[in-house]
């Protein structure tokens, strides 16, 4: 029986039923009331225009029952339209006198979202969470895409050990994949380009919707998925916005393109250090025969490719200078004959030291940074390294492996387009590890492997479960792309200072800005590997480039925040 199908007399219908069935009607009016007043409704977030409006019947009540959207399992939502009360099977309610004391269950129904979080409501407990959707009943469409059918997606991930199935769990329990459960299959990493070009044709062989980065010679690997026309995710800034828009619709980055991070590099460079004395460099400037900490900064660059036969386009660097009167810095490249830089990295040394460089801008990677800062101890030479998040010269585990040099390590400044670190308890990822597998236990990992891996397993997955959220139940690299770019994330201040996202205005790249660093020898780090760890300026404030502080005077001079203590509100 539907109230809404009763005809009234002006209708032309029997006066008589329709009496009855505005007794009913009002009976039913009171009940929904009486309900309402305890579990007030809230109508659904808005999202990208593709993604659907469809609901679900609920049929049993379902798990953490909450009055707020955002709190529980079965917190209400609707499509904007009218909407209507479920009551759950058996749910205690306290009716008027003479109310009828069973409601058939076909009268009712109402639209339910997925467990959401917050105001505006995101999708799940990350502030870099993608916004909630309707919940979805109905025909996907089936065999959308290669590698999708009816009841599943494939991906092709690394092996992450222990972390793989309990965050394949998590994604297909809180995220919104339209009658598809996500399985993610390992995939080999490593070797040379045309290795993982032949990785990326066994990808779009075993017919598979996506890959995550394989780490080694990326923009191999990305190039081929997109000419195969399989849809790539990375969390290794290699490629520029423009090689992304000339790949669309396959690739996508949890951090910023290479030329953005160059851009914010330049920028910092001319508001934090430009014009003033190196005065955290030490020993002499052999090009002007004073102490390098009294000799106005001279920037230099240093850039190791991460893969063979791709040259870096340094330009943006150059113009984000010359923006504030500095030249263009003296370059030294690592050549693709000596990418791991034995005798690359000596010569980058003396190249800087002979050129009177007192601070080197360094898009460096891990070999070199293995082997730079020794060759520079060995020639007396210990300038300021101002660092960015490209080859993940953010992470702590990264620090500690590949400058092993502690006294080069201590000149260490830094600008990190990455969330920040915090102790294990308060990381998105050991959040949805721990809902996906409730017996996980933490302390038995070692920091190399969740700090140096997983942590970036995590955010590539992150832009892969968002953007099949977003594409709604016809999934095709075409809809995914619509869907990211089209989203607004909700990006709620929380005390994570994790970072504001998305993938407006075509953007190809999640992360929209930065947060200051630097390295403390003495100060503990969030993951209870002994003592040094990157500390974050100004609280882990984030800004976009262009809008940095003026002045050196933060960096060395504060206590360390390096995220070993707890975050306040962490979820907002």
């Amino acid at each position: 029986m539907n109230v809404t199908s009763a005809r009234s007399p002006r209708d032309g219908g029997n006066r008589t039923t329709g009496m009855v069935y505005t007794g009913i009607g009002t009976v039913l009016v009171i009940l929904i009331a009486a309900i309402t007043f305890t579990a007030a409704q809230s109508p659904p977030p808005a999202i990208a225009e593709i993604a659907p409006s469809a609901v679900q019947q609920i049929k049993d009540a379902p798990s953490e029952q909450s009055s707020d959207l955002g709190e529980g399992e079965g917190g209400s939502g609707g499509d904007g339209g009218s909407t209507t009360t479920t009551l759950a099977p058996g749910a205690a309610t306290t009716l008027p006198p003479g109310a009828a004391t069973t409601v058939p269950e076909s009268i009712i129904e109402r639209p339910r979202v997925r467990r959401c979080i917050g105001s505006p409501p995101r999708q799940i407990e990350d502030p870099q969470s993608p916004p909630c959707v309707p919940y979805f009943e109905g025909d996907n469409g089936g065999a959308t895409s290669r590698g999708v059918t009816k009841t599943s997606i494939t991906v092709k991930v690394p092996d992450m050990a222990a972390a793989t199935k309990p965050l394949e769990a998590f994604l297909n329990k809180r995220f919104e994949f339209y009658g598809r459960q996500l399985k993610l299959e390992t995939i080999v990493t490593g070797g040379t380009c045309d290795f993982v070009k032949a990785g990326a044709a066994g990808v779009a062989e075993s017919k598979s919707f996506a890959a995550l980065s394989v780490l080694k010679q990326e923009n191999c690997f990305m190039e081929e998925l997109a000419r195969l026309k399989v849809v790539g995710i990375s969390d290794d800034p290699v490629l520029t916005t423009a090689e992304l828009q000339k790949l669309h619709p396959y690739i996508w980055y949890y951090p910023q393109t290479f030329d953005e991070i160059l851009t914010g590099l330049g920028q910092w460079a001319c508001a934090r250090f430009a014009g003033a004395n190196a005065r955290f460099a030490e020993g002499p400037n052999i090009k002007t025969g004073q102490p390098m900490s009294l000799s106005k900064r001279k920037f230099g660059l240093i850039v190791q490719p991460y893969a063979t036969g791709h040259p870096l386009d340094t330009s943006p660097l150059d113009r984000a200078l010359s923006a504030c009167g500095e030249p263009a810095p003296p370059k030294f490249v690592y050549p693709d004959n000596d990418l791991i830089g034995q005798n690359a990295s000596r010569n980058a040394a003396i190249k800087m030291q002979s050129e009177g460089v007192t601070s080197v801008l360094c898009m460096c990677g891990s070999f070199s940074n293995l082997l730079l800062p020794g060759a520079a101890s060995s020639q007396g030479y210990n300038p300021e390294w101002l660092v960015t998040s490209y080859n993940h010269n953010d992470s702590n585990i990264n620090m500690k492996t590949f400058w092993p040099d502690a006294g080069q390590r201590a000149n260490v400044m830094g600008l990190s387009v990455r969330s920040r670190q915090w102790t294990f308890a308060d990381t998105p990822l050991m959040w949805a590890i721990k809902e996906g597998d409730p017996s996980f236990d933490e302390e038995r990992d070692q920091a190399v492997i969740y700090e140096g891996q997983w942590k970036k397993f995590y955010r590539m997955l992150l832009v892969l479960a968002s953007g099949i959220q977003l594409a709604g139940p016809n999934l095709t690299p075409e809809t995914f792309a619509q869907g990211l770019q089209k989203a607004q994330f909700p990006n709620p201040v929380t005390g994570l200072e994790a970072g504001k996202v998305g993938f407006n205005g075509g953007s190809h790249a999640m992360t929209k800005d930065s947060v200051e660093t630097f390295w403390s020898e003495s100060a503990p780090g969030p993951y209870r590997d002994g003592p040094g760890t990157i500390c974050y300026v100004d609280g882990g404030a984030r800004r976009v480039a262009g809008r940095y502080p003026k002045g050196d005077g933060p960096f060395f001079a504060l206590a360390c925040d390096g995220g070993f203590q707890r975050a306040p509100n962490p979820t907002g």
